[in-house]
C-alpha cells in the first residue's frame, strides 16, 4: 500500500478544478482511458500495475491531480528514541473516543514521523523510502 492522506475538503476543491478523470470504469471517457493509461506506464512492477488496472476499473469516478512537491519535517525512529521510550504514536487524523483516548499506531525501529502543523503521523520504512527523498 502506498503512503496515501487525503486533502481537507477546502484543499482538495482548489485542486480539483484542475483535475482530469482517470480509469476505466463503466462509460470511461477517452480522456478517462489516456490519463489511465499514461499514470499505468509509470507503474514498472507488474504485480502493482495489475492491482492498479483493477482499481481504476472497480472506482468509475476517479480524479487525476497533480500537486507540487511537498516539504516536509521527519523523524526517524532510531533504536536510541525507541530504547528511550518512542514506541508509539497517535496519528494526527485519530479521533479521540469518550474518555480522550485515540488508537496508538506501534512504531518499528526504522519508521518516519512525518510532522505537520496538526501532529505527526507514521509511514513504514518501506514505504517511506518508495514515496519520499531526504
Amino acid at each position: 500500500m502506498a503512503d496515501a492522506y487525503a486533502w481537507d475538503a477546502e484543499t482538495y476543491k482548489k485542486k480539483a478544478a484542475k483535475s482530469h478523470p482517470v480509469g476505466f470504469g463503466f462509460g470511461a471517457s477517452v480522456e478517462s482511458v489516456n490519463w489511465a493509461i499514461e499514470v499505468l506506464n509509470t507503474v514498472k512492477d507488474p504485480t502493482e500495475r495489475d492491482m492498479l488496472t483493477k482499481f481504476m476499473i472497480e472506482q468509475p469516478s476517479l480524479r487525476l491531480i497533480f500537486s507540487a512537491e511537498e516539504q516536509r519535517r521527519c523523524i526517524e525512529v532510531t533504536q536510541q528514541l525507541f530504547d528511550a521510550g518512542v514506541t508509539e504514536c497517535v496519528d494526527e487524523w485519530m479521533q479521540t473516543n469518550d474518555d480522550d483516548m485515540a488508537q496508538a499506531t506501534v512504531l518499528n525501529v526504522g519508521d518516519f514521523l512525518i510532522v505537520t502543523e496538526d501532529g505527526v503521523y507514521c509511514v513504514r520504512r518501506e514505504e517511506f523510502l518508495e514515496t519520499h527523498k531526504l
